[in-house]
């Protein structure tokens, strides 16, 4: 597939932190980060915190959120990341240039979702980070946001 995940996920610039939709299908995404030294979470020394793995996880379950409302001719919408389950950091940094972020669906309704997260080597040989993540997407953001004022 290889395209680019901007498109499907409500993030721009620097806050973009996924790169590319590698594959995808009706319960599943997986989706490319590309690591370098001018990425926003980038210490002194080059390494990126492990820390992040969950928000690279909630960025590939917005992108297979975007591309399932884009293939029903819907607009990207705003989600909500819950928290995690279990979340498991393999390593403290990340120092390989290409991470890859895979979520399996484990259970979605109209509003809430729970998927099974892990985030690999380039060339799939390790897995670097895990966790089952929940999120939330309103129908509405803005009815949201006024609801809880």
């Amino acid at each position: 597939m290889n395209e680019p995940a901007i498109d499907y996920i409500p993030h721009s610039g620097s806050m973009a932190l996924i790169d590319k939709i590698i594959d995808v299908g009706e319960d599943f995404i997986e989706c490319s980060v590309r690591l370098d030294d001018s990425h926003l979470f980038s210490d002194s020394e080059g390494r990126i915190p492990a820390w992040i793995s969950i928000e690279y996880m909630a960025q590939t379950i917005g992108a297979y959120a975007g591309w399932n409302d884009s293939k029903k001719g819907l607009p990207v919408k705003v989600g909500f990341l819950l928290g995690s389950r279990k979340l498991t950091l393999h390593r403290n940094y990340f120092d390989e240039p290409v991470l890859l972020v895979r979520a399996e669906l484990v259970f979605r309704d109209e509003e809430l979702g729970s998927f099974k997260c892990s985030i690999m080597s380039n060339d799939r040989d390790r897995i670097l980070a895990e966790a089952t993540v929940n999120v939330y997407q309103p129908h509405n953001i803005f009815e949201f946001v006024e609801e809880n004022k």
